[in-house]
């Protein structure tokens, strides 16, 4: 640089930057380079060079940088997200191409981190439906797919040179293609649409987006470090994964290993307590860095927060960036990978020392929650329930002596003192869920769901329980406007609920020394170890499939979904963050974009069974609760997001029905009512009735 700026040459753009393009066209083996000034514009002026106009749709995937999507919104056209499929976290080929409409003018391809999947279905899928590929290949300099570079598939391809790129000219882009006339377009574009240099003729419209040759100079001498930053970041990624590989907690993608041409832009790996564990790795004078999260979520596209995008959400919830710079010596990726190894050996060490109490164990969020403890954590795990409902949902875990037992019982009979022995945290699920139940034996709802709820919470202050979780309810909140958070009145209009807000005063102002979260649930779906389908999507869904038609009362009254998965997750996220929460504190447990009205779930079940829907008028016949709750707040506390949605249960069940696996007579058996009130003669009367009528 400093030879260069004694010589008295050019500062914009000339002969430095046209030797940087030919050393990137040299090294890709593209055609034609053109460098601009930064990696954003690349992008717009790709999308305008392939014809791209205002209104038109491009598609583009979820989980990105958000110079991705804004490079469409810049030209007036509109980003059409996608999700992405979850080994590469490219965009999912499947979803890219249902998602074509006549609006379709182009797909961004991003290549995430220098990956990509299977590129030639993709290219032959836009030739076929006669959209353009623009490769987003910003993250990819050096990354080769069969021997063809990253970004050298579609028509044009975009590239970046900001700091954290494997090379940079401090900002700065370029653009590759192998087409003659693009590349003639493109530099008009970026040169305010000059016909040539030197003079001012302008055939297109066009901006100033050029390059200098103060930036060539710092490119040229980037270029010529490239191959060795290649082999190094290749050989970084293999020293993590080495001394990472038996982490049980930690996922690093094995998409890598099959793709020889593949160098690293970041080092990422996938964990369940990304937050808790960058912060243990601060602690310890390393920084770390979570990855992108959705585009849909950001208040930037707030008209598309509640569009879901499962595999993004998953993978973005999980996802860390370790130290990758290329200068890291194997000592220091040694300390990170012992940093991460003793978080993880001390979290170990500590679980396997403490069993978990889960009364009401064997029960449809009790059994969720054991087996999330057991498969996820280190814990032991002590189950405690009266197998009202059997207790079929605990078999798989007897073969896990060391750390599961049993105890059969009944709360209002049993020995505290005998069962918590042993027993450093509890969760209690215990209770006659739901009104009709609770209705149907009004005076045992009020003793096991209270009266001895209460006392087993006295006895475990006694014991020195270290966390007490309560399963209480959302439904707390019974009818109210707005979008509620833990503040909000409680106005409970059931048996149920009056048992729930009465516990939940007496556990966090009459028992100081006992650490409680109360866990204000949302309304549960899903398969679980023990099957219901007296929920409200699972209803929906019976009706759907015996009747062909929804009957919906009060169809605009709103309801907090979350599957019955995450609320267990939900549950082991409180004991393994336990030491970070507050003494006591309430929590509501759900997803802010799980805030539905019944007749939206209808119209989700009826888009996957086509049965019809009935809409009887907006009066609720029965149930006049109606509430959307904020769930921000334990999200805020813990990193805890919300993994599956409504669309996921209906699709789980509904192929269950479709295949058999589940059959009709357990449509109607699997409710909350004890076994000794067995309704098999309901269900076989019910059944005899739909005799020829089902598809089974």
């Amino acid at each position: 640089m400093d030879e260069y700026m004694r010589s008295g040459a050019f500062l914009t753009e000339f002969k430095k930057t046209q030797e940087f393009e030919k050393m990137l066209c040299d090294y890709t083996g593209a055609k034609h380079c053109i460098a601009v000034n930064n990696g954003t514009i690349t992008l717009s002026l790709a999308l305008i060079a392939v014809g791209v106009k205002p209104g038109d749709d491009v598609l583009v995937p979820d989980w990105t940088m958000v110079a991705s999507p804004n490079s469409v919104k810049m030209i007036g056209a509109n980003p059409v997200f996608v999700d992405i499929e979850p080994v590469t976290m490219c965009m999912d080929i499947d979803k890219m191409e249902a998602a074509i409409t006549p609006k379709t003018k182009a797909v961004m391809f991003v290549q995430m981190n220098a990956r990509c999947n299977d590129i030639e279905r993709l290219v032959a899928i836009c030739k076929a439906r006669n959209v353009q590929l623009v490769e987003d290949s910003a993250q990819a300099l050096g990354s080769f797919h069969k021997g063809t570079h990253l970004g050298l598939f579609g028509a044009v391809s975009s590239f970046s040179f900001s700091a954290p790129k494997i090379i940079s000219t401090g900002q700065g882009g370029a653009l590759l293609t192998n087409d003659d006339e693009l590349a003639s377009y493109i530099r008009k574009l970026k040169d305010f649409g000059r016909n040539g240099g030197g003079n001012d003729t302008h055939g297109v419209i066009g901006w100033n987006f050029k390059f200098t040759d103060m930036q060539g100079v710092v490119g040229i001498e980037q270029m010529k470090k490239l191959p060795w930053r290649v082999t190094r970041m290749r050989q970084i990624y293999q020293t993590y994964k080495k001394h990472l590989a038996d982490v049980r907690q930690i996922e690093m993608n094995d998409h890598d290993d099959h793709e020889q041409g593949w160098i690293p832009w970041f080092i990422d790996i996938f964990v369940d307590d990304r937050d808790s564990l960058s912060r243990h790795l601060k602690s310890q004078g390393i920084g770390t860095r979570a990855v992108y999260p959705p585009i849909h979520q950001q208040e930037a596209y707030k008209e598309r927060n509640n569009m879901r995008f499962p595999v993004t959400e998953y993978v973005s919830s999980r996802g860390l960036w370790l130290p990758s710079s290329s200068k890291l010596t194997d000592e220091e990726i040694k300390r990170v990978c012992d940093a991460i190894r003793a978080y993880y050996a001390a979290k170990d060490r500590t679980q396997g020392q403490q069993t978990v109490l889960v009364v009401g164990g064997a029960g449809y969020l009790g059994s969720a929650t054991v087996m999330r403890l057991l498969k996820e954590t280190n814990f032991k795990v002590k189950a405690f329930d009266a197998l009202m409902y059997e207790g079929s949902s605990l078999f798989p875990f007897f073969a896990m002596k060391e750390r599961f037992t049993f105890v059969k019982g009944d709360l209002r009979t049993v020995d505290f003192a005998q069962l918590l022995q042993g027993v450093d945290h509890v969760v209690n699920f215990c209770a006659l869920v739901g009104e009709p139940i609770c209705k149907k034996l009004p005076e045992e709802a009020v003793a096991i769901n209270q009266e001895y709820n209460l006392k087993l919470a006295d006895a475990c202050e006694k014991h020195g329980v270290k966390r007490y979780v309560f399963s209480s309810t959302c439904s707390n909140y019974g009818t109210q406007e707005g979008l509620l958070t833990e503040e909000a009145q409680l106005q409970p209009i059931s048996v149920y609920a009056d048992t729930k807000v009465n516990s939940e005063k007496y556990l966090l102002n009459e028992l100081p020394q006992l650490p409680v979260s109360v866990l204000r649930f949302s309304t549960a779906y899903g398969l679980a170890a023990r099957v219901r389908f007296d929920l409200l999507l699972h209803e929906f869904i019976r009706d759907a499939w015996v009747d062909k038609e929804i009957k919906i009362f009060g169809a605009d009254g709103w309801r907090p979904l979350c599957h019955v998965d995450d609320l267990a997750r939900a549950v082991v996220t409180v004991f393994e963050q336990s030491a970070s929460l507050p003494h006591k504190d309430v929590y509501n447990i759900g997803s802010n974009d799980q805030n539905v009205t019944k007749r939206m779930l209808g119209e989700m079940i009826a888009e996957r069974t086509g049965c019809k829907l009935d809409i009887i008028g907006n009066k609720v016949k029965v149930d006049p609760r109606s509430y959307r709750v904020d769930f921000s707040k334990f999200e805020k506390a813990t990193g805890f997001r919300a993994r599956l949605r409504p669309v996921d249960a209906i699709n789980d069940i509904v192929s269950g029905l479709e295949t058999g696996a589940i059959g009709d007579k357990i449509l109607y058996e699997a409710v909350n009512v004890p076994v000794n009130e067995s309704v098999q003669e309901i269900a076989k009367a019910k059944l005899r009735e739909l005799e020829g009528k089902s598809k089974l």
